[in-house]
């Protein structure tokens, strides 16, 4: 596996809206005085090459001026829903740089805390975001694209080990749920694999359709993970890809706040530095936080399968 990112080929804004039968003169004339002085970009789906007939358009629009407490509005154009919000430009310019390590099977990951999934969702859109004027302008430059993708990455990291944590914690259990947990376990762990190889947008709904877009994964591998049901299926989709096994029946519940700081052994020397709530200890036990859902997990069965229900 290699550890660089390819950059996935942009498409015109004209394309991406001719999807759902719009225009970007159509989009101009449905905002009307909102975009005056202001820098209009398509973002979502729709920029991202992931969207269909029936996605929403979602505009984002960068103006000079404090836009705290500016509400994001809904317009229509017929009965298409147009998502508008607005931003500083300040926001779309400044990424703070951070370390970044290989992960084996991965990639290039963020060291250090993950971004919250706020700045997540932002920041994935801007980086697949489309100029309304179909200029070809991007909003972030290349070099910024490629800063911002190991964070991604480290947030979709981040979100599959407390999946699989979870996971082994339900069948610790005998949650009647624990098939569809291992499931879950699975597309996230393909959902930080395709970061890792490049994908910048974020949505875990389109997860498949960013992996089959990615010319990284063959079709068996994907048939894996597609097939993840337990934790011996899980860990033949992970070898498939070259990521290393944790013994992770061993996990601990642990009260919250942790360090800021975590080093996650993969023995052979391979360590990860890691922010947020767990942490795989020198004696290999899996300590992950209590809050991973809602503010704690009882290992009871019945407190379980109730959080586990919410998370369907």
């Amino acid at each position: 596996m290699r550890a660089e990112a390819d950059p996935l080929p942009r498409q015109s804004v004209t394309d991406a809206l001719a999807i759902v039968d719009v225009t970007p003169l159509q989009v101009c004339d449905l905002l009307g005085e909102l975009a005056e002085g202001a820098d209009v970009y398509l973002v979502g789906s729709l920029a991202a090459g992931l969207g269909n007939t029936k996605s929403d358009i979602d505009l984002n629009l960068f103006v000079e001026r404090d836009t705290t407490g500016q509400q994001p509005l809904m317009l229509f154009l017929g009965e298409r829903i147009v998502d508008v919000q607005f931003f500083p430009h300040v926001d779309a310019r400044t990424l703070t740089a951070h370390e970044v390590i290989h992960f084996d099977g991965v990639g290039l990951v963020q060291r250090g805390p993950a971004p919250p999934v706020r700045q997540v969702k932002c920041l994935a859109r801007w980086a697949s975001a489309l100029c309304i004027d179909d200029s070809g302008r991007p909003l972030l430059t290349p070099d910024q694209v490629d800063g911002l993708r190991p964070a991604i990455t480290r947030y979709c990291l981040e979100a599959a080990v407390q999946w699989q944590w979870l996971a082994h914690t339900a069948d610790q259990s005998g949650s009647r749920l624990s098939q569809w947990v291992w499931a879950r376990t699975g597309r996230a762990w393909l959902d930080t694999i395709v970061h890792g190889f490049g994908e910048s947008y974020f949505g875990p709904k389109w997860v498949w359709k960013m992996a089959r877009r990615c010319d990284r994964l063959t079709d068996a591998q994907l048939g894996l993970f597609a097939d993840v049901s337990d934790r011996e299926s899980l860990g033949v989709a992970l070898a498939s890809v070259g990521v290393p096994q944790v013994e992770w029946e061993r996990a601990v519940l642990v009260p919250l706040p942790l360090e800021s700081k975590m080093s996650m052994d993969f023995g052979c020397g391979r360590q990860v530095v890691l922010a947020g709530d767990w942490i795989v200890h020198p004696d290999d036990r899996v300590m992950v936080g209590a809050a991973v859902a809602d503010g704690g997990i009882s290992l009871d069965q019945p407190s379980l399968d109730a959080i586990l229900t919410d998370l369907q």
